[in-house]
Formats: structure tokens, C-alpha cells, sequence
């Protein structure tokens, strides 16, 4: 043993190098497979949106797709979404991640770590809605109840 141990000695850092880099290899390669199912479900499926529910909305946004939801779903939002005004004091920690709060009111999400429950019942509301929202615009579209945008292939400009 006391053999190996002195041969060993002028590599003792080699070898804890190669065993570090060795345990960094397993870690990346454990965490690949969430990696890539991230890539494929919520770059590719999901269009790059992670959560239905939005961290911040503005007020107008908030009172439009309140009109697509049911009374619960409204009363869900008014519990989980506070509103922040441009002279409130919250503004310099939250302009860096949400530019335009600064000049109009918006609507910030206000879920707790905890209530894990909440957030899932937000992202079926605001899901619920939307998906409302786009079957009303092809309703009325298949109905001709749609105003019809101007043709610009016959406005072209050389």
C-alpha cells in the first residue's frame, strides 16, 4: 500500500481533477434529459411561454381578458394580481424587469412559494380564457361579423 501511495504522490492533484471533472460529467449528463424535455415542451409545444398565468399585465389587459372568464376565475385574479402605480415605491426593483411599469399602472402576480395549488388554478384560468377568446374571434370570423382589413396586395408600391 505505502508502494502505491508513493507513486500516487507527484499525481495527486492530476487524479483530483480528473475525479472532479469526471463527477461534472455525471451531473450534466443527469441533468440532460430535463434539459431537453424543456426544449422540446416548452420551446417547441408551448411556443416558449412557460406559464399561461403572466407575471405582470397591464391594467387594460387585465380588464379585457376578465371579460372571457367566470366569476370565480375573476375573483382567483383579484387575489393573486396587485396593482402597482408608476409613484409607488415598489418601482426601482421592479422597472429593471418590467420597463414599462414605469410610465402605466400593471398588474403584478403575487403567488406565495407554498400555494402551488393557486398557481395551477391561475394558468387553467388565464388558459380557459384565452382559449375562449380564440374560438369568439373564429366564430366571428366564420360568421362574417368581422371587419374586413384592407387587401395590400393590391396597394403595392414599387
Amino acid at each position: 500500500m505505502k508502494l502505491i501511495l508513493r507513486y500516487l504522490k507527484p499525481f495527486f492533484f492530476s487524479i483530483i481533477l480528473c475525479l472532479t471533472l469526471l463527477f461534472i460529467q455525471a451531473m450534466s449528463e443527469l441533468f440532460l434529459p430535463n434539459l431537453m424535455s424543456d426544449i422540446v415542451n416548452i420551446g417547441i409545444q408551448q411556443g416558449g411561454i412557460e406559464s399561461a398565468a403572466p407575471d405582470a399585465i397591464s391594467k387594460e389587459g387585465l380588464s379585457f381578458i376578465k371579460k372571457f372568464m367566470t366569476d370565480d376565475e375573476q375573483e382567483l385574479l383579484n387575489n393573486h394580481y396587485r396593482l402597482i402605480s408608476p409613484g409607488a415605491g415598489e418601482i426601482r426593483k421592479l422597472s429593471d424587469k418590467y420597463p414599462a411599469i414605469k410610465e402605466k399602472p400593471a398588474y403584478i402576480l403575487h403567488i406565495d412559494e407554498e400555494d402551488m395549488y393557486s398557481g395551477e388554478k391561475l394558468e387553467e384560468a388565464f388558459g380557459r380564457s384565452v382559449l375562449t377568446f380564440i374560438r369568439h374571434m373564429q366564430h366571428m370570423s366564420q360568421s362574417d361579423q368581422l371587419p374586413q382589413l384592407p387587401d395590400n396586395k393590391s396597394n403595392n408600391l414599387v
